[in-house]
């Protein structure tokens, strides 16, 4: 009779096999150690590591290349700027950074539905704003020029700081 419960060697708790990661490699086809340590290892294990992880990932092609990043803001200055316009805005206390609005997740984007209202955002995760845009294309004024989102992003800011 096959068990649904396993002890992770670990913290030494018993508990059913959906709480441990799937290895072929052992007997009963699951890792020794559950999900939660082998999370808690991993993440103890990049902080304590931290420059070669982050030399890897950039090896990997995980961060965006400066070349990239200055094409985009040649590309899409308006886009650009209401991105900095956020940045700017959250840093200075005056919009907060939410979780995904969908899901309830803690990694956001601020999404700007239209590019003329740049702290006017909704914080969906990376998977829900990539949703987002596949289904409903491109924000409003996403062709809006830098000047003008700057222009939007300056009134914005102002109505922000009258409000508290």
């Amino acid at each position: 009779m096959k068990t649904s419960l396993k002890t992770c060697f670990k913290c030494d708790k018993e508990k059913p096999l959906s709480d441990f990661y799937r290895h072929s490699e052992m007997a009963d086809g699951h890792l020794n150690k559950c999900k939660s340590c082998t999370k808690r290892d991993t993440k103890k294990n990049r902080r304590r590591r931290l420059e070669y992880y982050r030399a890897y990932d950039r090896m990997r092609g995980n961060r965006q290349s400066a070349e990239y990043r200055a094409r985009y803001k040649d590309d899409a200055p308006g886009k650009a700027k209401a991105r900095h316009a956020v940045s700017n805005a959250i840093r200075d206390g005056l919009i907060a950074r939410h979780s995904c609005e969908i899901c309830g997740s803690p990694r956001t984007h601020g999404h700007h539905d239209d590019y003329l209202k740049p702290l006017s955002v909704r914080w969906l995760c990376p998977g829900h704003h990539s949703q987002w845009h596949a289904i409903n294309g491109e924000g409003a004024n996403g062709d809006a020029s830098a000047e003008s989102v700057l222009q939007a992003a300056k009134v914005q800011r102002s109505q922000l700081r009258a409000a508290a």
